[in-house]
């Protein structure tokens, strides 16, 4: 976290900067069309088990030990295309 010192304040004040509400982990291309790995906040990752259909728009990320994580997911390019419309990145 950057830490700055104003002239006029003579104090230290923190700047936080936003986080993304998503980004792109990997992309790969699945029966020719492409897929997006995409870890999320919290919200994000509700709004799309909400807005998705499960199996067709997004899975569950599992990786190679069958962890499953629960802010990331393999989305299709329209669910990706409808989740960066909808969270702006």
């Amino acid at each position: 976290m950057p830490v700055v010192k104003t002239a006029v304040q003579q104090q230290w004040t923190h700047v936080v900067y936003p986080e993304p509400p998503f980004e792109v982990l990997t992309t790969a291309e699945v029966d020719g069309v492409p897929w997006y790995t995409i870890a999320c906040r919290k919200e994000v990752s509700m709004w799309i088990r909400e807005n998705g259909v499960e199996g067709s728009e997004w899975y569950s990320h599992i990786d190679g030990r069958w962890m499953i994580y629960r802010n990331t997911f393999d989305v299709s390019q329209e669910m990706f295309t409808m989740t960066k419309l909808r969270w702006g990145v």
